[in-house]
């Protein structure tokens, strides 16, 4: 019975929206000037459209009334706004440090540089080692659990220049070149535990290096890409990407570069002279290319572009390409397998009707993954058998 009470009001309710809905296609239903009302003439038609001609009004039905268009919004990729310049990591170094292990090696590092003798360096060593060791460990953690923390506390150029070789070797090693970023997703089956993070990442750099990689931010959507740029830290063959492509170099890099024959760069957004600016910003990009800008601003324009064109198809303006996964991407073969069976035989679709059929896929592909996927046309690569018995 109730069950029976609901249909009853759901079907009252139904036809009394109905019978409005016809009420208010009647002319004249709604008086002119009415609150929520629709006047039936205009005091000031648009410049765009005169005012129709007096006459007989008809209601029209909806399918009558032709439908407002709205563009679809451009296809568009923006860069968060809490993106900012990366800080100079000889800066970084000098900001509080709330782990312990992190900042006791810091503070090791200042005592060791401010030794004056061969001897009380020495004499600092064996503490230095266990204090990197245990760094070490918990470096190796952070870089896939927090990598931009991991980043964040790496120990700068001009701290590792002053530190010993068996030091150096216990801290994360700097990555800089070009490489290639592979990335896999992955979903559970039903019923089962997935046994691997969703999405995982690897780079191979071109001298061969290999590196589970490890992201944050903008390069979260960055897919699959040949011949990036590579900047981050790696430590027992974890490897935390930088969030924009480049590193802002620290002073003793930049010298480094002048006394190479750097000379006297020009910023290619503004034209001047980086060295006179007082604000110069120095962007290597991939340990061998680097770029002077005259202030914050450009660089961080300049690496924003980069990071869009990363994760956008069509990367070459930053050397990144659309890899192509042999899955996914690039371009296909097909085949088509005619077959009949002995109680229907014959065949039942004509060659010029595969070839059509192959083409018109091969353009329809490529259209709806933007260029990433198609099929190879018929005779160029994919075909169609005579017809096989089954």
């Amino acid at each position: 019975m109730n069950r029976y009470r609901a249909l009853l009001v759901v079907a009252v309710l139904l036809l009394a929206g109905a019978a409005f809905r016809a009420w208010l296609a009647v002319p004249g239903a709604i008086p002119s000037g009415a609150p929520g009302g629709v006047s039936a003439s205009r005091q000031h038609p648009t410049p765009e459209r005169a005012a129709p001609p007096v006459g007989p009004v008809a209601a029209m039905t909806p399918a009558e009334v032709a439908p407002t268009t709205i563009p679809a919004p451009p296809r568009t990729r923006t860069v968060a706004p809490d993106v900012a310049l990366p800080m100079r990591q000889d800066l970084r170094w000098q900001a509080p440090m709330q782990e312990p292990v992190f900042a006791g090696f810091r503070e090791w590092t200042t005592r060791f540089t401010k030794a004056g003798t061969a001897e009380e360096k020495a004499a600092l060593a064996g503490e230095g080692l266990a204090l990197a060791e245990e760094r070490r460990n918990q470096m190796a953690d952070l870089i896939d659990q927090n990598p931009r923390r991991a980043l964040e506390l790496a120990v700068p150029a001009v701290v590792r220049r002053q530190m010993p070789a068996d030091i150096v070797a216990r801290l994360e090693q700097p990555v800089a070149g070009r490489g290639d970023l592979f990335v896999i997703a992955a979903v559970v089956a039903p019923g089962k535990k997935l046994t691997m993070r969703p999405v995982e990442r690897s780079v191979t750099m071109k001298d061969g290096r290999e590196f589970k990689a490890y992201t944050f931010g903008q390069r979260d959507l960055v897919p699959t890409r040949e011949n990036i740029a590579v900047q981050g830290i790696a430590l027992d063959g974890k490897l935390a990407l930088t969030e924009l492509p480049g590193r802002v170099l620290e002073p003793v890099e930049v010298a480094d570069l002048r006394a190479a024959g750097a000379g006297a760069p020009v910023c290619p957004t503004s034209g001047e002279v980086t060295s006179t600016t007082g604000d110069e910003v120095v962007v290597d990009w991939d340990g061998a290319d680097h770029t002077f800008f005259c202030g914050p601003s450009h660089a961080l324009d300049a690496m924003v572009a980069a990071s869009g064109t990363e994760a956008m198809a069509g990367g070459e303006a930053s050397g990144g390409v659309v890899a192509q996964s042999a899955n996914t991407e690039g371009t296909k073969k097909l085949l088509i397998i005619r077959v009949d069976f002995p109680d229907a035989p014959g065949q039942v679709v004509s060659d010029a009707t595969l070839t059509s059929l192959i083409n018109n896929m091969s353009t329809h592909w490529t259209e709806m993954s933007f260029g990433k996927m198609t099929w190879t046309t018929q005779g160029a690569g994919s075909d169609f058998t005579p017809t096989l018995r089954l």
